[in-house]
């Protein structure tokens, strides 16, 4: 009986289920969530894996993604405010609930991940300072996309 108990202890603790959700940029409804067994690696590599199987379609790797269900990016993810003024678009990750400082591939997802949320977001350019960094888009909805 003790076998058995040490080998599902064992094996359950080798993978685990991770949340998993895109916001995309007009609504804070998800585009995508799942909930996927997942092992230590790396949030790049997850987040590249994820994608791919939910078959949704991106642009980026596991070093950052720059866009998910065809987003705008480049020019068409700017938005001109003023002479001075500007909103830059562009893909933001919380992992638990926190934004981290360094690109997704290398980020670690371990056993106490419990969640991972893609969504899309703006920072303001303001006379050469950049504020606002991360703010979800869905909250404006300015952009052209939006408007459809």
């Amino acid at each position: 009986m003790l076998k058995t108990v040490v080998a599902s202890l064992l094996i359950s603790s080798s993978a685990w289920a991770l949340d998993f959700k895109v916001l995309g940029p007009c609504s804070e409804t998800p585009i995508a969530q799942t909930s996927v067994p997942a092992t230590e690696t790396t949030l790049g590599d997850f987040t590249v894996s994820t994608l791919t199987s939910l078959k949704l379609p991106f642009t980026g790797d596991r070093s950052g993604i720059s866009s998910i269900d065809n987003s705008p990016r480049g020019d068409e993810a700017l938005e001109v405010l003023s002479d001075t003024q500007m909103r830059a678009y562009g893909w933001c990750v919380e992992i638990d609930g926190t934004q981290p400082d360094v690109v997704p591939d290398e980020v670690k997802v371990t056993p106490a991940t419990k969640s991972v949320t893609w969504f899309y977001a703006y920072s303001v350019y303001d006379a050469g300072v950049w504020k606002d960094y991360c703010s979800p888009s869905w909250k404006l909805r300015t952009l052209n996309i939006c408007r459809n």
